[in-house]
């Protein structure tokens, strides 16, 4: 994890890279890098929010703990 972690944070700095929302992928990867779910699951997460949603739904046991998650 820690690795992915460093490689996204890296692209996310770098001036050759751009990204339509890197304000939602730089939420989604601190969420990612201080939590217990997968990068895609903050990622949407994240996107949903953007999109007004206030819970993502999810079988994903220990994503139910962290805000904007809930289950069936």
């Amino acid at each position: 994890m820690t690795e992915i972690v460093g490689v996204l944070s890296s692209l996310l700095r770098a001036k050759g890279v751009v990204f339509t929302s890197s304000d939602q992928l730089a939420r989604a990867l601190h969420a990612f890098s201080s939590s217990k779910g997968d990068f895609a699951d903050y990622l949407i997460r994240e996107h949903a929010r953007a999109a007004g949603a206030e819970t993502v739904v999810s079988f994903d046991k220990p994503l139910l703990r962290d805000k904007g998650f809930s289950s069936p």
